[in-house]
């Protein structure tokens, strides 16, 4: 009997050790590792503008170079929501719950939209994990005008004609417009300015001889640039594009520092858990670096970045800055 009690007593301490260690174990992935069973589903990435567009095939560019470093069975899923100039898909994701499920991407647009009182939505509403764009606007002019064939002839042109050349913009408050105004007031110039419904309207514009000229990135007008129809003159940017490195920018021609570019930036909503934004930083920052992915977005005509964790935070605070002053004190009519 006495050597039974002392088996029972030894099996007993024996298997609370065992549930002990296990405690620990599960105690360290629970808290200590929040990411241990995550992602266990599929994650939803509302992509605020029509599916097709530069916007959204960037975004999926990305995706998919991402998707490899996921679990298998798991899965990025984009899902269009689109409407008042992104703001109905960006509003969406911020109002989402924050568990790691839903994604989307903000664009340059948002900050806009914020200082010109149209929402209360600010970069604060989201944490960004990677850009899949970074495009600079450039100044772009009919090939063969007759009047000016750089940057300094533009701008030589426009102080001798104030207010007689006529800029076309995708929208009053949009990109395209404020680019077009930042750049009158770095150069000290007027442009007469013309809006139309997108820049794929002002481009077509411009090709028919109907504009002289517009602030854009090179995608929307590549196609009329390569026929030659069209010429960009330099681009508002601190360096030349790789994929047009023959075109200058605005900066090294006329020594003043302008950068105006149009991003893309896939986000979480504001608190998310940091081990969850950890990881899904982490298979970004890979993805922005594959081959896949570079190529993808050179056919798409724009160019491949890698703007992840810190070096994508300072550009957000720059442009969010920038915005705030530039949306200051202009009339928006």
């Amino acid at each position: 009997m006495k050597n039974q009690m002392k088996r029972f007593v030894a099996m007993l301490l024996a298997s609370l050790a065992i549930l002990a260690l296990a405690g620990c174990s599960n105690s360290g992935n629970g808290d200590g590792d929040k990411t241990a069973d995550y992602p266990k589903e599929n994650i939803t990435v509302i992509v605020p503008y029509s599916a097709g567009g530069p916007t959204d095939m960037s975004v999926r560019a990305l995706l998919d170079a991402a998707s490899k470093y996921l679990p298998s069975g798991v899965s990025f899923m984009p899902e269009n929501q689109t409407g008042a100039g992104g703001l109905i898909g960006m509003s969406a994701t911020a109002a989402s719950d924050n568990d790691g499920y839903t994604l989307g991407p903000i664009a340059v647009d948002l900050l806009m939209m914020k200082y010109e009182g149209k929402t209360q939505l600010g970069l604060d509403s989201f944490v960004p994990l990677a850009a899949t764009m970074a495009d600079p606007y450039g100044l772009l002019v009919a090939a063969n005008n007759g009047k000016y064939d750089s940057v300094e002839e533009f701008v030589a042109y426009c102080k001798a004609h104030p207010g007689e050349v006529t800029v076309g913009n995708s929208g009053v408050g949009t990109a395209t417009h404020l680019a077009a105004i930042a750049f009158e007031r770095d150069f000290g110039i007027t442009l007469n300015h013309v809006s139309y419904d997108g820049s794929a309207d002002v481009v077509a514009a411009m090709a028919g001889g109907h504009l002289d000229a517009s602030f854009t990135q090179m995608q929307p007008a590549k196609s009329q640039v390569e026929a030659g129809t069209l010429k960009m003159l330099g681009f508002l940017a601190d360096q030349r594009m790789e994929s047009y490195p023959d075109i200058p920018t605005v900066s090294e021609t006329m020594n003043i520092d302008t950068n105006f570019r149009g991003w893309v930036v896939v986000c979480a909503p504001a608190g998310t858990d940091q081990a969850k934004i950890d990881y899904l930083s982490d298979i970004f920052a890979k993805a922005v670096a594959s081959d896949e992915y570079k190529a993808a977005i050179r056919n798409l005509g724009m160019e491949p970045v890698e703007l992840t964790g810190t070096a994508l935070n300072d550009m957000l605070k720059a442009d969010d800055a920038k915005y705030a002053e530039l949306c200051t004190g202009i009339t928006l009519n």
